[in-house]
């Protein structure tokens, strides 16, 4: 429930410092797919820009909507082992 408080003069909720630190605990660490050989940092970084959590990853894998070769995408589905 939004308290009055809460609410800005343009009527939107200010984050609070707890709602920060879920937010950031909820993104994932994309440089741990620099460790799987055939994936580079630049590539993991990509990756980390496109999709904000590992499950959007597992879920584009599983859809076969990563916009990479399918190479790469072969070792990620058998990295995450779908």
């Amino acid at each position: 429930m939004i308290k009055i408080s809460d609410v800005d003069e343009v009527g939107f909720k200010e984050k609070t410092q707890s709602e920060d630190s879920k937010e950031e605990s909820v993104e994932w660490n994309y440089k741990d797919l620099v460790k799987i050989k055939g994936i580079g940092e630049e590539r993991a970084r990509d990756l980390g820009r496109i999709y904000k959590t590992k499950e959007e990853l597992i879920k584009a894998l599983k859809e076969n909507k990563v916009p990479l070769r399918n190479d790469i995408v072969k070792i990620l589905k058998n990295y995450f082992k779908i």
